[in-house]
């Protein structure tokens, strides 16, 4: 295991929460939002049951509001942010997700590179 001292950014639209055991939690609050854009076309509707349900086709394009890389940085973004930013070696998405007794996301275990 090799251990990097870095700074870490975190443009998802919500605090990460790394859970690494029942009372050490380290929460990393949002820098920003980085998205990737969409483009909607309408796609011809259904019918479920005598009830009418509108559907379109996405089509996904360029990554938004995704800082330019530093040294020493590593930013935390969504695994569809990170799968549309090409080139970049210094993302890293939620690791393994934990949830509370209800089934809620309270948080991950790790960071993972996609």
């Amino acid at each position: 295991r090799i251990k990097m001292k870095l700074k870490l950014k975190n443009f998802t639209p919500h605090n990460v929460v790394i859970v690494m055991n029942e009372s050490t939690k380290i929460a990393i609050p949002s820098d920003g939002i980085a998205r990737v854009t969409e483009a909607k076309t309408v796609a011809p509707s259904i019918d479920v049951d005598g009830v009418v349900i509108e559907t379109f086709i996405s089509a996904f394009g360029e990554v938004e509001n995704l800082p330019p890389q530093e040294d020493g940085v590593m930013v935390i973004v969504s695994a569809m942010v990170a799968s549309a930013a090409k080139g970049r070696d210094d993302l890293l998405v939620p690791g393994e997700l934990v949830r509370d007794n209800d089934g809620n996301i309270i948080g991950c275990k790790s960071l993972r590179r996609p």
